[in-house]
């Protein structure tokens, strides 16, 4: 049986925003400082599409904790792995020096408790690139991998909520998971030392529940806001999405103390602003289905896996 979920082009293009804006970042780490903040429009798309689909697809009867672990991990693991190990036969080439600790660093990744493991280890994530590990970035992996451990048994407890007190109303579920994840990011800021806000699974779990909550919640929505929001609209809000990634500090106290929870909101503001533009035919629609820009979003799992190691190499040589 085939699921009722549609191919979304407009998330496509926004994951093309995403990762232009963390690979800029990690380019000119000065003049695009916020493009870190792609890393939280992936998490948020995330938990707005895990949502979306896994409804669809229980209501259509055809999902299973094991069928919904074993699409992520074909997805997930196969590139990862072939990235990893081509990355450390280069390193046993060219660069044997890099090696050491090598093979605890790749056990924590394939584990996917990178983050912790670069929380423990007092692994900054805004220092100059070659100045730390090729699989820095990996960290956001290790975070993605186990929120979707999680959500099998969340979707369950959403499921006997929604019984009892129907969809909304479950829903809020989501948001009162976000805002304990934004509390705890505030809690544990320390201006000399980010790695346990940054890193941390509980820390960044918030935009990942947005992106679920807002993803339940849009039922019926669309349409009435095709009156309200047009291409204008959607332009206006992408041109303050990018004045964002080129403008906030990732060491700002700001962030941690609400911030990031803030910006968050507004990347779900821009996905329900883009499903209403998307609505008519425009500049907007032919640009979101330009080629190029759904190929870059297509494919921007594999981007974000090699551009940093990339980055890293070439900058030791």
């Amino acid at each position: 049986m085939k699921t009722r979920y549609q191919y979304n082009y407009g998330i496509n293009f926004l994951r093309t925003v995403a990762i232009t804006g963390v690979v800029l970042y990690h380019m000119f780490p000065i003049e695009v400082r916020g493009g870190y903040l792609g890393v939280c429009l992936f998490f948020l798309i995330s938990g707005y599409l895990t949502g979306q689909k896994t409804e669809t697809d229980h209501e259509d009867g055809i999902y299973t904790p094991r069928r919904f672990y074993i699409r992520r991990f074909v997805r997930l693991y196969p590139p990862l792995y072939v990235m990893v190990m081509t990355v450390v036969a280069f390193l046993t080439l060219f660069h044997k020096e890099l090696l050491v600790g090598i093979r605890e660093e790749v056990a924590v990744i394939f584990l996917s408790i990178d983050n912790w493991w670069q929380i423990a280890t007092q692994t900054s994530y805004f220092m100059k690139t070659a100045e730390h590990s090729p699989f820095l970035h990996l960290w956001y992996l290790s975070v993605e991998v186990q929120l979707l451990l999680l959500w099998p048994l969340l979707f369950f407890c959403y499921r006997k909520l929604k019984e009892k007190a129907g969809k909304r109303a479950a829903s809020w579920l989501f948001l009162i998971l976000a805002a304990v994840s934004a509390v705890l990011m505030g809690v544990q800021y320390r201006p000399d030392a980010l790695n346990r806000a940054y890193y941390g699974t509980d820390t960044r779990a918030f935009a990942f529940f947005l992106g679920v909550f807002f993803g339940l919640r849009e039922d019926g929505l669309q349409e009435k806001a095709g009156k309200y929001f047009g291409g204008r609209s959607f332009l206006l809000c992408l041109a303050v999405t990018l004045a964002l990634m080129a403008a906030v500090r990732g060491e700002s106290p700001f962030l941690y103390y609400g911030g990031m929870v803030l910006i968050c909101f507004w990347f779900a503001f821009l996905i329900f602003v883009m499903n209403a533009a998307m609505q008519t035919e425009g500049f907007v629609r032919r640009m979101v289905y330009h080629p190029a820009l759904q190929w870059i979003g297509k494919h921007s799992y594999t981007v974000y896996l090699w551009h940093y190691p990339i980055l890293f190499l070439l900058l030791m040589n």
